[in-house]
This record gives structure tokens, sequence and C-alpha cells, in this order.
């Protein structure tokens, strides 16, 4: 993730920083997002945004130092952290294509564990795409950049993950 994360940095020098950042604030940062949602996968998963979204100001974050720095990214990891506890709150839900709606708590834990199956059987291409568009809430032009692809590129890359996770969760691919 920190490749992807770094893909929004254009200077070799500001990658450097933003890698000594990382390696600084990393434990912090879990430690933080902890805090707020008592889970190791969420608080990885608003470790991994609270990177994406300093990467992302990489411009105004490098100019701070100490602990102004600190603060800003300890404040950047608690809003990610509520956010994300938000998120999960709300039971995220999939739109169908006929406009229904189903809640997470409206599939059982077999259902969840066949989608994890089906998004785990994906390509890296695809889960990394995917994870962009639907965790992180990229657009076309941000993940493109992320990924070092056009937003274009990005735009199709994400449409044929979406059409080969259909395909995994119909059992299209099962023997």
């Amino acid at each position: 993730m920190l490749a992807l994360t770094m893909a929004l940095i254009d200077n070799d020098d500001d990658k450097e920083l933003f890698r000594q950042m990382f390696n600084k604030y990393k434990k912090r940062i879990f430690s933080v997002a902890y805090h707020f949602l008592s889970s190791e996968a969420l608080a990885e998963e608003a470790t991994q945004e609270t990177f994406f979204r300093l990467a992302k100001n990489f411009c105004a974050v490098r100019q701070l130092e100490g602990d102004a720095l600190e603060g800003y990214i300890i404040i950047t990891a608690k809003h990610t952290a509520i956010g994300t506890y938000r998120r999960e709150k709300k039971h995220t839900s999939i739109a169908l294509q006929d406009g229904a709606e189903l809640a997470d708590s409206d599939f059982s834990a077999f259902e969840r564990a066949d989608i994890r199956a089906a998004i785990e059987s994906l390509g890296t291409n695809d889960r990394e795409v995917l994870y962009l568009y639907y965790s992180l809430g990229l657009g076309h032009r941000e993940a493109g950049k992320a990924l070092g692809i056009s937003a274009a590129a990005a735009s199709k890359r994400a449409q044929y993950a979406r059409a080969r996770l259909r395909k995994q969760l119909e059992g299209g691919d099962r023997k």
C-alpha cells in the first residue's frame, strides 16, 4: 500500500521524506485509529487511509515541522478513524442494479465469507483498483494517478474488476 500512496508524490526527495514520516508515525497512527475503532482490521484500514490523505496533501505537510507536523498527523488520523467508524456504523449499503439496497446486516456470515473469498480470488490489480474506488472513495483521476495510469485506464480497470467480481459471485469460475 505504501507504493500506491507514494505514487501520489512526484519528487524523489519528497518520496524519501514521506517514507521517513511513514516509518516514524505508522505505529502512532495505528494506535490512534485502534483507540477509536477497537478493531485491528479497521485500524489498519484507517492507518492506510491516513497515509493516503497525507500523501495527497504532501505539499502542505512537508512544510510542517516538529510538534506542528505531529499534531497535524495525529488529527488527520483521528478524523480518518472517526470517518471509518461512521462508515462501518452505517452498515455500508450495496446498490443493486434494480435500485434496491441491501444493508451489510442482510447478509449471513456465510454470504459475507463468499464475498470476501471472491474479492481475495481477484488479481492484485483488481483488488487495488476496487480498494481505491470503494474503500478510499477516489475518483477516476485520483485512482489513475495512484496507479500510475490515466483516468480512462483506471475507469476501465475498475469496470473489468467489477465484472470479474460479479462473475466470481455468480459462480462463473467455480467447478
